[in-house]
C-alpha cells in the first residue's frame, strides 16, 4: 500500500516538490525520476508519506519557472543600452538541430555579463531563413532589436546567411572557432588538407567559397550533448619510454587533464569516422617504417611532417578504441593505472608534493576544441602502460591471439613518442589561447 501524501502538510509537500524539481533541472534528470519504484522507496524512508512530483507536475512547474526566468532577464536588460550577440548551431546524433542565442553586455560597473536568451530545437533541416526569423523573433520579444551592436557566429553557411546585413549589427566570425580550424587543418589532426592554389586575384571569391565549405563540413558533424571534456592542462610524469632529450614536464599548467575523470566521458558516437579498416600487419608495420625513415629536421615539405602527424594520430585513436571495446583489456589497464597511482601518491607524499594522478586515455572529437591536446596529454602520461601492452603484451591480460597481434601492430616507437610530445608542445599555446578566448 502506497503511503498517502496527506501524511505531510501541503506546504511541506510544496517545498519538497520544489527541491525535487530543482534537482531535475540541475542534474538533467528525467521528468518522472521521483516516480520510479526505487526512488519512491527511498523517499518513503527519508520522509514517510512523500511520493515526489509526477511528470505532469514537473512539466507544469518548469513552464512557470521558464516564464519567470524570461521575465527576470527582460527586466535586467531593460536598462542596458547596447548588447552583443553570440549564436551557435549544432546537430545531435538523432539528427536534431539546435541553436543557442546568448547576449552579452557591460554593467554600469563595467562588469561583463551574459544571458542565454533562447535555446531551440529544429526537427527538420535548418535553413538560414529559419535562423534569421528565430533570432529576430527572440530579440523582438525581449525588446532588444534596437540595442544590438554585433553578432558573433561560426562559419556555417546557414548561420552566415541568417546574419547577413546589419539587422543584427555587424557580423563577426568567432576567433576561437577560426583558431581551431587553422590548427586542425594545418596539422592534419583529422583530415588530410588539400593544398589550395591561388593563381590570381580573380580567384579570391572562389578561395573564400572553398574556406566556407570547409567550415560547413565542420558544422555538419554530430555532437552528443551528454558529453563533456574539462580541458585544463597538466604537468605530466613521463616514462623512460620517451626520449631523454626532451623535457616534457615543464608546462605551466594544472593537473586536471590527467586526473579529471569527466574527460573520459567522450562518447563512442563522437569518434572520428575514419576507422573503416583495421590495421593489417603489413599496413601497420609499413607505416611505422615510413615514419621512422623520415628525418623531421630536413623534411622537404611541410606536408611530409603533417602526414606523419596524421598517421600517428590515426594509430593513437585506433588503439584507444581497441582498448575501450575490449572489456578484458580495459580492466587490465584500469588496474595498471590504479597501481601506478598508488606509487605516485606515495612518492608525492614523500616529497611533500601534490600528486598528479593518471586516468584513462580519451578520444578527441574534431569540433570539441582542445580535445586533441587532451587526448595526447593523457596518452603520453600512460606511455609506459601503452608500451607494455603493445610491445610485449602479457598473457595475463587474457586476450585472444588475434587481439594480441593487433596490439603489437599498434605499438609506438621512440620516434612516435617524440612526435607526440612535440605535437603536445605545439598545441599547448593554442590550448591556452582558446581557453582565454572562450572566457
Amino acid at each position: 500500500i502506497q503511503p498517502k501524501s496527506k501524511l505531510i502538510s501541503i506546504d511541506e509537500k510544496k517545498k519538497l516538490d520544489e527541491a525535487a524539481i530543482e534537482a531535475i533541472v540541475q542534474d538533467s534528470l528525467p521528468f518522472n525520476h521521483f516516480q520510479k519504484s526505487g526512488m519512491k522507496i527511498f523517499l518513503s524512508v527519508i520522509k514517510y508519506g512523500y511520493q515526489g512530483p509526477n511528470r505532469k507536475t514537473v512539466r507544469k512547474r518548469l513552464g512557470i519557472l521558464y516564464q519567470q526566468h524570461r521575465a527576470f532577464i527582460k527586466k535586467q536588460l531593460s536598462s542596458v543600452l547596447h548588447i552583443s550577440l553570440t549564436t551557435d548551431v549544432w546537430k545531435s546524433p538523432n539528427n536534431e538541430f539546435f541553436i543557442c542565442l546568448t547576449c552579452h553586455f557591460l554593467t554600469s560597473s563595467y562588469v561583463n555579463e551574459s544571458f542565454i536568451l533562447s535555446f531551440r530545437r529544429f526537427d527538420d533541416k535548418h535553413t538560414g531563413q529559419k535562423f534569421r526569423s528565430f533570432i529576430d523573433n527572440e530579440l523582438r520579444k525581449m525588446n532588444l532589436k534596437l540595442k544590438v551592436s554585433s553578432i558573433t557566429t561560426d562559419g556555417g553557411s546557414d548561420i552566415k546567411s541568417a546574419t547577413l546585413g546589419t539587422t543584427f549589427g555587424m557580423r563577426l566570425s568567432c576567433a576561437a572557432h577560426n583558431l581551431n580550424l587553422v590548427v586542425k587543418n594545418a596539422l592534419w589532426l583529422f583530415n588530410k588538407t588539400k593544398s589550395k592554389k591561388f593563381k590570381s586575384s580573380s580567384n579570391t571569391t572562389d578561395s573564400k567559397q572553398t574556406d566556407s565549405d570547409d567550415d560547413d563540413d565542420d558544422e555538419a558533424i554530430s555532437v552528443d550533448d551528454n558529453e563533456e571534456v574539462h580541458e585544463d592542462v597538466s604537468d605530466d610524469d613521463y616514462d623512460s619510454d620517451i626520449s631523454d632529450q626532451h623535457d616534457f614536464s615543464k608546462d605551466d599548467s594544472t593537473s586536471d587533464i590527467l586526473s579529471d575523470e569527466n574527460a573520459s566521458d567522450i562518447s563512442d558516437n563522437d569518434e572520428v569516422e575514419d576507422d573503416d579498416e583495421d590495421l593489417s600487419p603489413l599496413n601497420g608495420s609499413k607505416q611505422r617504417q615510413n615514419d621512422e625513415q623520415t628525418p623531421i629536421g630536413i623534411t622537404a615539405k611541410p606536408s611530409d611532417l603533417s602526414l606523419i602527424v596524421y598517421n600517428l594520430l590515426q594509430r593513437v585513436r585506433r588503439l584507444v578504441r581497441f582498448i575501450r571495446k575490449s572489456s578484458v583489456l580495459y580492466r587490465y589497464i584500469r588496474n595498471q593505472i590504479r597501481l601506478k597511482n598508488i606509487e605516485i601518491v606515495r612518492s608525492a607524499h614523500e616529497q611533500n608534493l601534490k600528486p598528479v594522478k593518471l586516468n584513462n586515455a580519451v578520444l578527441d572529437f574534431r569540433i570539441r576544441w582542445n580535445t586533441t591536446y587532451t587526448m595526447i596529454s593523457r596518452f603520453i602520461a600512460l606511455s609506459s602502460i601503452i608500451t607494455d601492452i603493445t610491445v610485449l603484451p602479457s598473457i595475463e591480460i587474457g586476450l585472444k591471439k588475434k587481439q594480441y597481434e593487433k596490439l603489437q601492430q599498434l605499438s609506438f616507437s621512440r620516434f612516435d613518442w617524440s612526435i607526440l610530445a612535440a605535437l603536445k608542445n605545439v598545441l599547448f599555446p593554442f590550448y591556452r589561447a582558446t581557453t582565454l578566448l572562450s572566457g
